[in-house]
């Protein structure tokens, strides 16, 4: 992403990312531990052969931020489109952001002491 937004990273060159806010796949996690988004994608194997998943992941990433609970699976495979996966369908992807979705939305409803306490059954695997 440059300064928040999605692009393709094939059609820029380096130079033009010059003071700009870049942020890679690694940028999305915390030294040490996955970002929730990475580990939905490998809790659902949503993860292929790793050439398109950082684009995917980072689309992903930007989308979520921007439409957060209001996000739907159609949106989400619209913007896929972007995308060339040849290893297989995208079902398993679109499963991995949904899983994140639905884990947002319950954090969003749970006042946040009892998240520590509750997580609902539908989202453990």
């Amino acid at each position: 992403m440059v300064d928040g937004t999605a692009v393709r990273s094939c059609l820029m060159f380096a130079v033009q990312a010059d003071g700009h806010d870049l942020r890679t796949v690694e940028g999305l996690a915390k030294v040490g531990e996955l970002h929730p988004l990475q580990t939905a994608f490998m809790e659902n194997h949503g993860l292929q052969c790793g050439f398109c998943i950082p684009g995917i992941v980072v689309r992903a990433h930007a989308q979520i931020e921007k439409k957060g609970a209001d996000l739907t699976r159609a949106d989400m495979s619209r913007h896929l489109g972007a995308h060339l996966c040849r290893c297989t369908g995208y079902t398993k992807i679109l499963d991995a952001i949904d899983a994140l979705g639905s884990l947002r939305q319950w954090l969003a409803s749970v006042p946040i002491r009892a998240r520590f306490t509750s997580v609902p059954n539908t989202l453990i695997r």
